[in-house]
């Protein structure tokens, strides 16, 4: 729990041996998989006795008691890092600030908090906008090239001529995509049928675009259609096989969120990485996220940053959000359930769809 963790670290710095007797029995109430993400966030603000003793060691079920209502701080403060050796846990946390992930993501705030204003200008950043302290997951601007009802008519005649010709060049193919994403986007499901149709066949041609933008159809429901999590991850794959920067983006989403194949935070960090460095805003803006957090990668906050801004640079809303939330952040401050005032969740927001198809599922 985020809000927790503010609190504790606020706690430790003011009184760290409290601190780390209130962490220590706060422990079998979390569990210890939540206990160790908290202590990984508070170890980087600089409170390291607790997030020492949390690393360091031993699963609830082997934690030792010490006989006080079952508490086990006793245990926790006598962990060690490998058989026969102790750790002594310093009076201050302060030494924690001196690590280099510490310094180098000083060294960026400091760079960044320099350009502030300008970001402000350029991003028109307001504290109190709805975009700011209410941005959602970020949304799917791809594709971005969907024609208007007014453009149908001369690409209908070139669609005609890519048919007598019978070729299979790359803009008959592109041309046949361009239609079906307008008729995906017509009110009634006729339309939106026959799109789907176009684009299936365009897909099982090998066309990448297609492919990918078929992945996102299955995987929302479409027309009628059943969402289908675990085909669209097929087309991702097939996609992200021919480097589809999109494809190679939604494909990271479904690892992160265990949606239509198993969860795995490294594989979509990864992944996130490769869409990023091809100028996929909202890739950008994960990568950031996780590296911020350290999920499914070593926490490396001056990395987060420059990733939050690259995104941010790239017109995302949600991104400039959390770079101002990061130069402007009070650790102590309570933001909720979030561990800054833009904090962004795709398991969240994931969740929240879930529960939305059940409810319509009866």
């Amino acid at each position: 729990n985020s809000n927790l963790t503010d609190l504790l670290c606020c706690c430790i710095r003011r009184c760290p041996e409290i601190g780390r007797d209130v962490f220590a029995r706060t422990v079998p109430t979390v569990g210890m998989t939540a206990a160790k993400r908290a202590a990984i966030i508070i170890l980087h603000r600089g409170c390291c006795a607790t997030s020492l003793a949390a690393l360091a060691g031993r699963t609830l079920d082997r934690q030792e008691h010490n006989g006080n209502d079952g508490s086990a701080v006793d245990g926790w403060m006598r962990m060690t890092w490998m058989p026969g050796r102790q750790y002594a846990f310093p009076a201050s946390c302060e030494a924690a600030a001196t690590d280099e992930e510490t310094r180098s993501f000083e060294d960026a705030l400091a760079r960044h908090r320099g350009r502030i204003d300008r970001y402000r200008e350029a991003w028109q950043y307001r504290p109190d906008s709805n975009a700011t302290n209410e941005t959602k997951t970020p949304s799917r601007s791809w594709p971005d090239n969907v024609p208007s009802d007014d453009d149908l008519g001369w690409m209908r005649t070139d669609l005609i001529f890519c048919g007598r010709s019978r070729t299979e060049d790359d803009y008959c193919k592109r041309l046949v995509f361009r239609l079906a994403c307008n008729m995906m986007i017509q009110f009634d499901d006729d339309s939106q049928l026959r799109g789907l149709k176009m684009l299936s066949d365009l897909a099982e041609r090998g066309f990448a675009d297609a492919q990918c933008y078929l992945g996102m159809k299955l995987n929302d429901g479409y027309a009628r259609i059943p969402p289908d999590s675990i085909k669209a991850v097929e087309w991702f794959k097939k996609a992200a096989d021919q480097d589809h920067p999109q494809g190679i983006y939604e494909l990271a989403v479904a690892y992160y969120t265990g949606e239509g194949v198993e969860e795995d935070e490294e594989l979509a960090v990864h992944l996130f990485r490769r869409a990023g460095e091809k100028n996929v805003p909202a890739a950008a803006y994960m990568l950031g996220d996780c590296l911020l957090d350290g999920v499914g990668v070593a926490m490396d906050r001056a990395q987060a940053l420059e990733w939050l801004v690259r995104a941010s640079e790239l017109g995302h809303r949600g991104a400039r959000s959390r770079v101002m939330a990061q130069l402007e952040v009070d650790d102590c401050d309570d933001y909720g359930e979030f561990t800054d005032r833009s904090r962004q969740s795709l398991k969240s927001a994931l969740a929240k769809r879930k529960t939305t198809l059940r409810a319509k599922d009866g």
